[in-house]
Parts: C-alpha cells; sequence; structure tokens
C-alpha cells in the first residue's frame, strides 16, 4: 500500500475484489459457517498439537516499510486471522522486510503467543546476506 497518499493501489483494489468475488462462488458459505471453528489437522511428530489448515502468507503484501500508515493493512490482516481462528503466519528471508514487519505487529498487538510462526531457512542467499543464514547454521 505504497504511493503517497492513495489509501489502496490498484494492485491491493484488485486483489481485495478478486477475493470478495471468489467469495461468492463458494457455494452454501453462509454467516453461520463463518461461525464454525477452523478445521485443524495434527502436526507430524508433534505429539497431538495441531494447526488450522488455512494460515496466511507474508510474501509482498507484509513487505511494508516501518511507519504505522504502511503497517495498517498487515496488522489488520494478522488481527483477522487470530479472530478466526486462525494462527499460522508463513514467511521466509526473501519476503523482505516481512519478517520484521510480523515481529513488529505480533510485538504491538501482543498476539505473538497467538500465532505459530512458519519460516524458511534458505542457504542460497549471497552477498551480505549470508551472514543472517550463517548465524542460523551456527544456532542450529
Amino acid at each position: 500500500m505504497k504511493g503517497g497518499d492513495r489509501l489502496l493501489s490498484r494492485r491491493d483494489a484488485v486483489i481485495i475484489c478478486g477475493g470478495l468475488s471468489a467469495s461468492l462462488l463458494i457455494p452454501g458459505l453462509t454467516a453461520a459457517d463463518a461461525q464454525k471453528p477452523m478445521l485443524v489437522r495434527p502436526i507430524p511428530h508433534g505429539h497431538g498439537e495441531t494447526l488450522p489448515v488455512i494460515g496466511v502468507g507474508t510474501a509482498g503484501v507484509f513487505n511494508v516499510g516501518s511507519s504505522p500508515q504502511e503497517r495498517t493493512g498487515p496488522t489488520d490482516v494478522i488481527r483477522a486471522l487470530v479472530a478466526g481462528g486462525g494462527t499460522v503466519v508463513d514467511t521466509a528471508p526473501s519476503y523482505g522486510n516481512a519478517e520484521n514487519v510480523i515481529g513488529g505487529i505480533l510485538t504491538d498487538t501482543k498476539l505473538r503467543p497467538r500465532v505459530f510462526i512458519a519460516t524458511k531457512l534458505e542457504e542460497y542467499r549471497t552477498g551480505g546476506e549470508a551472514a543472517g543464514s550463517t548465524g542460523v547454521s551456527a544456532a542450529a
């Protein structure tokens, strides 16, 4: 949602309209369906722990700056996810600033204890980014 004084970019508006349009095509989706508990599946080797089958990815939309205006949309997404019973947030170092944004949002909203963060470790990173990858390897 970059772009100065605009509230939504054309890209964001198209994504939102597409999602709303697609939701109209789901047969039998009613307000009562929205109140049902989220479908969960067990984590393999998770000793009975389960995770919702639906989560949120952070590529693109969460790659924003640090200003409150830029983080309003992503913050609303995380709040809606948790309010709807979701917990899974998928991220990766290659998603730009998304991991920092998620960390800031979860800290500011105090939702961290209610969210499961799935991240990818990437060995292909080059240059100055390689230090972060090495640090993860050394800590493992």
